[in-house]
């Protein structure tokens, strides 16, 4: 059953189909009757060549939008089978409504002006040479045509979801049923994957990124269909887009086949990861960077930023945190206790005592090498003392 949107579609095509039979009508009879009135004689060679010459493009155009704006219904009941393209998009499909606008201007002016209004007809082959030019010729030697702004957007803000992506996210929140085979294709693959469970953070992420690559394979499909002509994509359109996006029709036909032979019921659903044990105190040297940096922070702010810097807080939530910092961090060296007054007291006693002995030991051997000793070698070594004094211990050999 068509919706609302078909129906629509079709009611604008048939408003369309039936104004363009009827100008072609008025302006092909306008033309011959106008020419008969004011222009004769009525088969000019060079006016009747010119409106032969241009007739005929606008007949295939008319064919053309005809075929593929008339909506297809059901002989018997009279339901809405397909609405059309519609022929009021821009592209292609414009520029075939304004060539035939321009031939029929010509055609009634010519007759009614003169032959010189058949010179404004030039204006359908510049501007198509002007296209030509601005998309492919100037690109490709001289590169003077610069980017679009829709890329320049792009680049400024690459990470910036799109229109679609956006429309995605909001069915999603509002439980569309649209959004759910996403889910359930992420699940499936996941469990197949030998995961038992994810955080929602994790499959919220990896269900942005599914719908980025459906968008960015339809949005290059919808292109290769622009550049063949056409206004929807086809199938081969889309195989053509996966392929790009290194998704064969062979891996396709396995993921179908395997996919073709599982009921929905056998597959379970996919649990939440359990939710991890809580992280034990920190110590006291393990204060958090943003608790230094904002004291004024409350308790639930601190347990939720932990103790990872500001560098790492981009990180997904599902990521365990940073270990405590005197794990990795090297502490201050301990410096050595300050000595009290009283223990230097007994270290400066203790020094005095040592140095009074050791006075003492020194004036001792001194008195004791001055006392006369006997020699007790005089008698059996050959020498003789010498010397004004006897008691000194100068000696030389008695020869």
């Amino acid at each position: 059953m068509a919706n609302a949107s078909a129906k629509k579609v079709a009611a604008q095509n048939e408003v369309a189909i039936r104004n363009l039979q009827m100008g072609m009508l008025i302006a092909n009879a306008l033309y011959w009757i106008l020419r008969l009135l004011f222009r004769r004689p009525l088969l000019a060679g060079g006016p009747t060549s010119l409106y032969i010459l241009t007739f005929i493009p606008t007949v295939v155009l008319y064919r053309h939008l005809t075929s593929i704006g008339l909506p297809r219904k059901e002989p018997k009941t009279g339901a809405l089978i397909s609405p059309g393209e519609d022929l009021n998009q821009p592209g292609i499909t414009e520029w075939c409504w304004d060539i035939i606008y321009v031939t029929w201007g010509c055609a009634v002016g010519s007759s009614l002006l003169g032959n010189w209004v058949w010179w404004l007809y030039l204006v359908i082959p510049g501007y198509a040479g002007f296209k030509i030019y601005t998309k492919f010729v100037g690109p490709m030697f001289f590169n003077k045509s610069g980017p679009a702004p829709v890329e320049d957007t792009t680049a400024a803000d690459p990470s910036a979801p799109s229109k679609r992506q956006q429309k995605l996210q909001q069915r999603a929140e509002k439980g569309d049923p649209r959004v759910k085979p996403q889910q359930r294709l992420i699940q499936i693959q996941l469990r197949v994957e030998g995961f038992k469970g994810a955080n929602q953070s994790a499959m919220d992420a990896i269900e942005q990124e599914v719908v980025s690559y459906l968008n960015d394979t339809y949005e290059l499909a919808v292109a290769l269909a622009n550049n063949s002509g056409r206004s929807r994509p086809s199938a081969q359109d889309v195989l053509k887009a996966c392929e790009d996006g290194d998704l064969s029709v062979q891996d396709l036909k396995r993921v179908m086949k395997r996919t073709a032979k599982v009921s929905r019921s056998s597959v379970p659903m996919f649990k939440p990861a359990p939710k991890r044990r809580r992280s034990p105190e920190l110590l006291g040297s393990d204060e958090s960077s943003a608790g230094e940096e904002n004291p004024d922070t409350s308790k639930t702010e601190k347990k939720d930023s932990s103790n990872k810097p500001r560098t790492l807080k981009h990180l997904p939530g599902q990521l365990p945190d940073l270990p405590p910092k005197h794990s990795y961090m090297r502490t201050s060296t301990t410096t050595a206790p300050k000595p009290s007054l009283s223990l230097l007291d007994q270290q400066l006693e203790r020094s005095m005592l040592v140095q009074a002995s050791l006075q003492s030991i020194v004036k001792a051997t001194d008195a004791a090498d001055s006392t006369p000793q006997h020699d007790l070698l005089t008698e059996v070594v050959n020498w003789e003392t010498v010397g004004p004094q006897a008691t000194e211990n100068m000696k030389r050999w008695n020869i």
